[in-house]
């Protein structure tokens, strides 16, 4: 990072404010010239924007403070909120909330993009105002950033871009299997409430439970004691959030009327009229007006309650019951007649029993797809960070562990990728770093020796694999039939991309060596690095070279176990070096004497 250097932004780009015409004076108006709010930044699907939904005219722009940014700058949002950031295709102007950075000849836009984005939080908290904050046009300009090269800038957002564009894929994948989850558990809730079988009934729920409204909170008015209750926003579908519980008066006569107890169903009334959940503690809890406490008998009924309410609400058939054309309510009287179909009690305690257990390998699901949409976005700013530290792009050694080991995340993830990551074990890992070396020409360091499984170096490979677990990066498992499988760990996305960064300059050497390997199995990925490292072996030793002494020194000459593979195989590999012109000159590693397999 020598040749990084700290700018003030207003340095190194102007800094334009924005404006909007007389809405009244309609020629000023839909002319053609591109004109965005941060509402409209808002809901942007891209980095880049060309098209808006209101334009202005030239007599717009020329009688107003609106104003004109040519194209490839970079627009932020400034108030309501600080922080959306676009990139405009088309010179555009923008409304009062949003300021435009044309970067100079010395910034790339994109990297001032990403710079932004990655500091949004201390954009919000250089921001002032008691309304609303602003973040004013003079704080905006004494922002430092770092600057490296323009070479530099461009290769760190070209990182960024590939980057991010794998983790939004993995990200909308993500939040597809857990749309697709959840679906799961509405399909089946569906299938049982339309499909009613034979003496199902239909009841009024305040035919089978009693219900009730919480205490108003009336702090003039309430006497007591100050316990903790139970809000519309503590209540979720299914679940009660209690780390943010508020507390209220309560006198003692009034915790009968106004407490939840084990097995008893709370309804939000408003905010979010009809989602429920059971409280399930064996500590009651009181709660207020704004939640219905429905009681059964049998809290299996409470249950089933439950579960149809998600049905009503999914199926969008729940809000037929409310009231109020603004804010709605799920009133007591709509909900002492709100309509419950009910099965026999047998099968009603079966059907129970599988709703709970879907829905708990349905939530089981939903936590681990959460958590993993959380570390992807974890992911993006910790990338934002490492690439304006210099860390992104600074050298690693090609001969160090972590280098192999990144070489075999990416080969791993290439072959997952095209479905063929069953193929990719540990001979198949040991031969993909042998020819990165061998016809990549990258020296990862390896001192190769004739083995039965081909060229290898087990010290190093294990040097590799030791450094990947120790950083929760990926393993090799051994496989019941034999052999072994590589196997992810947690920190493998993350590791990934990191790695994908660092050896950014050779990956073009890498890929040709894993996109050759990946429509073989293991003995054909075998073969194949043992007769190119046989034929660099006659090559360097300045021996003829025939194929029939290629099939010798990789067959005979190399590991009694070559023996149980056919000739044929190795006459393949060689036919297939030579029409891809993979022909070695010699100059790759000799490899020499034996060592046994791990």
């Amino acid at each position: 990072m020598n040749d990084w250097r700290i700018e003030s932004i207003g340095a190194v780009a102007k800094i334009i404010s924005g404006g909007t015409p007389k809405s009244q004076v309609s020629e000023y108006w839909n002319g053609g010239i591109p004109w965005i709010t941060p509402k409209d930044m808002g809901q942007l699907n891209d980095v880049r924007v060309r098209k808006t939904s209101r334009t202005l005219s030239e007599a717009g722009i020329k009688n107003s403070s609106a104003k004109l940014v040519p194209e490839n700058s970079v627009i932020l949002s400034t108030r309501a909120p600080i922080g959306h950031l676009a990139i405009n295709e088309v010179p555009m102007s923008f409304n009062q909330g949003c300021r435009g950075l044309v970067p100079s000849e010395q910034l790339d836009a994109r990297f001032l993009f990403y710079y932004l984005k990655a500091n949004v939080r201390l954009l919000n908290e250089l921001g002032t105002g008691a309304t609303f904050r602003e973040l004013a046009k003079s704080a905006l300009e004494n922002i430092n950033i770092p600057l490296p090269p323009l070479s530099e800038q461009q290769r760190i957002v070209a990182i960024l871009d590939e980057a991010f564009a794998g983790i939004d894929a993995a990200i909308e994948n993500t939040k597809r299997n857990l749309a697709n989850a959840r679906e799961l558990f509405k399909s089946y809730l569906n299938n049982v409430f339309t499909q009613k079988g034979d003496g199902w009934v239909e009841r009024n729920i305040g035919e089978i439970a009693t219900h009730s409204l919480g205490k108003m909170l009336d702090k003039k008015k309430n006497k007591g004691t100050l316990q903790p209750y139970l809000r519309n926003l503590n209540v979720r579908w299914f679940n009660i959030q209690t780390d943010d519980v508020l507390e209220m008066r309560f006198e003692d006569h009034e915790r009968e009327k106004y407490t939840v107890c084990k097995g008893d169903l709370l309804i939000c009334e408003g905010g979010y009229p009809g989602r429920a959940a059971m409280w399930d503690s064996d500590e009651p809890i009181f709660f207020q007006k704004a939640l219905h406490r429905v009681r059964h008998s049998n809290p299996l009924y409470a249950k089933w309650i439950l579960y149809y309410l998600s049905y009503c609400d999914a199926t969008n058939t729940l809000k037929n019951h409310f009231t109020g054309a603004g804010i709605q309510h799920f009133t007591g009287k709509a909900l002492h007649n709100f309509p419950l179909p009910l099965a026999p009690v047998k099968e009603l305690k079966s059907i129970i029993c599988k709703f709970e257990l879907l829905h708990e390998e349905t939530q089981e699901l939903e936590n681990v797809y959460k958590n993993k949409l959380e570390a992807l976005t974890e992911l993006k700013q910790s990338l934002l960070q490492k690439a304006f530290s210099g860390e992104l792009t600074s050298s690693i050694q090609t001969a160090s562990p972590e280098f192999s080991a990144h070489i075999l995340a990416f080969a791993y993830a290439r072959h997952r990728s095209n479905r063929r990551n069953k193929t990719f074990g540990r001979v198949k890992a040991q031969k993909t770093l042998h020819l990165v070396e061998s016809i990549g020409g990258v020296d990862l360091g390896r001192a190769p020796k004739k083995d039965a499984a081909g060229p290898n170096d087990s010290a190093h490979m294990r040097q590799a694999e030791n450094w990947a677990v120790a950083n929760d990066y990926f393993e090799f498992a051994p496989r019941g039939e034999g052999g072994y499988d590589f196997r992810p760990r947690s920190g493998f996305d993350k590791r990934l991309v990191e790695g994908c960064a660092k050896f950014e300059e050779y990956r073009s050497k890498i890929e040709r060596v894993v996109d050759l390997l990946l429509p073989m199995d293991s003995e054909e990925a075998e073969v194949f690095a043992t007769v190119h490292a046989a034929w660099n072996n006659l090559v360097s030793d300045e021996l003829e070279v025939t194929d029939q002494k290629i099939l010798w020194e990789a067959r005979n000459n190399w590991h009694a176990g070559k023996l149980d593979i056919p000739e044929e195989k190795f006459r393949e590999a060689t036919r297939y070096i030579r029409s891809n012109n993979l022909i070695p000159d010699g100059t790759a590693k000799i490899v020499k004497g034996q060592e046994s397999l791990f």
